[in-house]
């Protein structure tokens, strides 16, 4: 699938090939655990100066967005942590406001997909 699509939800099925609904529940859960927390460090790691550090939490995120299959999340953390590592603190504030948009969209996506999921197989 292009990696221009927002979601590729072919990932979740390589997931669920490799470990059936258990991993696949495991991810899901994990990514919702830990994504809001993760955006709300890339913005307060912007607005306190700390370039490098929005850097480092943008490159976590990227993959974990994109196991899952979450394109245009995984893109603007890409564009984030570049930004981070060259200090690009002026480019990295629209972008974490888009990337805390997406971040509520893709998270609104997988509560829904894991409700659809029984859990053992």
């Amino acid at each position: 699938m292009s990696k221009d699509l927002e979601f590729d939800d072919g990932m979740l099925d390589k997931l669920k090939d490799v470990g059936g609904n258990k991993l696949l529940v495991k991810m899901i859960d994990l990514f919702l655990a830990v994504t809001p927390d993760k955006v709300s460090g890339i913005n307060a790691d912007i607005l306190a100066g700390n370039a490098a550090d929005a850097g480092r939490i943008a490159h976590s995120l990227k993959s974990s967005a994109g196991q899952l299959g979450a394109n245009q999340m995984s893109n603007l953390c890409s564009d984030l942590e570049q930004f981070g590592w060259e200090g690009e603190l002026e480019k990295m504030a629209p972008l974490a406001s888009e990337l805390t948009l997406e971040a509520n969209r893709v998270l609104a996506h997988f509560i829904e997909k894991r409700a659809k999921i029984t859990e053992p197989e």
